[in-house]
């Protein structure tokens, strides 16, 4: 019984002090892409080229960390490609909370 009476008060003991330290949320990000639908224009005369931009916003509390951007088509047909490729090909991107990185697709 004595072993018991010991136990629980350093179970007692352990517990108070763990409750004493402040409670500790994780902080993430949220993704939003705007516009949420594309709509190119017809090129200008003479050429065969139209860009638009993306916007890639993080609407979290923690930082956003993409490591790749691709564009992905339904058919054989290669009409769109990123434009800025090379500026994700060169590790990770991070995206501060509340803030906002451009995508070029042409």
């Amino acid at each position: 019984m004595r072993f018991g009476k010991v136990c629980l008060s350093v179970i007692t003991a352990l517990a108070g002090l763990a409750c004493e330290n402040e409670i500790r949320t994780t902080a993430t990000p949220e993704i939003a892409v705007q516009p949420s639908s594309l709509v190119f224009a017809a090129p200008d005369e003479g050429g065969d080229i139209r860009t638009t931009t993306l916007m890639i916003r993080n609407d979290g509390d923690g930082p956003l960390l993409i490591r790749s951007a691709q564009v992905t088509e339904e058919d054989d047909t290669i009409e769109l490609y990123l434009e800025d490729a090379e500026d994700w090909s060169n590790g990770v991107r991070e995206v501060a909370p509340e803030s906002a990185i451009p995508i070029t697709l042409g």
